[in-house]
């Protein structure tokens, strides 16, 4: 599985705060610090362009290092895995019940995001 390391590095005499993205091989991008954007939407962006510039697709998960931020590839099987943890956490969260005289008690979410739920767990077990 591929990853992606980003790191600052500060401004010199020539050049401004710059973002340095690679995958711990021999492929790099270095992009200007996007000064607008928040340190994680900066780092993102980074790694954003690296994968672009590999033309590798996928989404991108990202978690913070002691010298910048790491990127790992999300497959379908955890993307489903997650958005299945986010249709439990809507149905724990909104607390409603019904009563189903066929299915006994189950949370009135359910109804509302079945096809959501359903796609996330297809893409789980694929």
């Amino acid at each position: 599985m591929k990853s992606i390391e980003t790191h600052f590095l500060g401004p010199t005499d020539r050049r401004g705060s710059r973002l340095v993205a690679s995958d711990g091989e021999s492929n790099r991008i270095t992009i200007p610090y996007p000064g607008e954007l928040d340190t994680e939407a900066a780092h993102t962006k980074a790694a954003e362009a690296l994968k672009a510039k590999m033309g590798w697709g996928g989404d991108l998960l990202c978690g913070s290092t002691r010298t910048g931020y790491s990127f790992v590839f999300v497959t379908n099987r955890i993307a489903g895995a997650l958005d299945a943890l986010e249709v439990l956490r809507l149905i724990i969260e909104n607390g409603e019940h019904r009563f189903n005289e066929n299915n006994g008690w189950y949370p009135t979410l359910v109804v509302n995001l079945y096809e959501r739920g359903k796609a996330a767990l297809d893409r789980a077990r694929a």
